[in-house]
């Protein structure tokens, strides 16, 4: 039972870390194109 705790807690890790790094990449997409795409005067 222990084993499976442990097995559980570090998938919920990995799978939160990923939607972490996914959320971060599509932030940075989206602020690249909001500056890229605001005029400069």
């Amino acid at each position: 039972m222990v084993v499976l705790s442990i097995i559980w807690a570090l998938s919920a890790g990995v799978y939160t870390h990923n939607a972490d790094v996914n959320s971060a990449k599509s932030f940075a997409k989206f602020a690249y194109k909001t500056c890229a795409l605001t005029p400069r005067n």
